[in-house]
């Protein structure tokens, strides 16, 4: 004879509890992919932001660094000219 329990998903019944246990093996499953689905999106989200910041201090070394170099090649054509002044 089958076991015909009724469940608390909208009506439907199981033939047997084989078919409850896979029934809730699978939900437990999903609930389980969900949340790491959810881990592995907040973890893209926080590589993407650091990228982000990453990019931003390249950027800003980059121009500290061509700052620098301006500077540097200011001063030296500044002490040529003056050799040449004192010349």
């Amino acid at each position: 004879m089958q076991d015909k329990t009724p469940s608390k998903n909208g009506g439907a019944s199981f033939d047997n509890t084989e078919e409850g246990l896979r029934l809730l093996q699978t939900k437990n499953e999903r609930k389980k992919l969900e949340t790491e689905l959810e881990a592995l999106s907040n973890r893209v989200n926080m590589l993407e932001t650091e990228h982000m910041k990453a990019e931003k201090k390249l950027d800003d070394t980059r121009k500290k660094c061509q700052e620098i170099m301006d500077i540097k090649k200011k001063n030296e054509e500044a002490a040529r000219q003056k050799e040449e002044a004192i010349i």
